[in-house]
């Protein structure tokens, strides 16, 4: 349980920096000090590119480290095709990338069960 709500709340700190992403202009006229106002609009869409995988880990390492690992969370690395689809869109500045990406909790336990039926 421990680890599964580390996992939710790191993934919530990333789409929420993500989301950060298209009000950074306005930020920046209120002084508000987001993380993509700090690092600037490249180094925070790499920064979510490395956290993004990192984070995704942390449930597969951990079952691994504690010997029991339920096949249905490799699910959830499907996750990362549709993460990186939503930061291309937010680079082009598609605002359609947004809306997918809060959306993103919804798709969980969908691929969990395509996890745990396709092994």
């Amino acid at each position: 349980a421990i680890v599964l709500t580390i996992f939710v709340y790191l993934k919530s700190f990333l789409m929420q920096v993500f989301l950060d992403l298209k009000d950074i202009e306005s930020d920046k006229k209120e002084n508000l000090l987001t993380l993509p106002v700090i690092l600037g609009e490249e180094k925070t869409f790499k920064f979510l590119k490395i956290s993004t995988i990192l984070v995704l880990f942390i449930p597969i390492i951990f079952s691994l480290f504690i010997r029991i690992f339920p096949y249905s969370i490799l699910g959830l690395l499907l996750i990362l095709p549709f993460n990186f689809y939503c930061f291309y869109l937010a680079r082009n500045k598609n605002y359609y990338a947004y809306v997918l990406q809060s959306g993103e909790f919804l798709l969980w336990p969908v691929l969990i069960i395509t996890g745990r039926s396709a092994f």
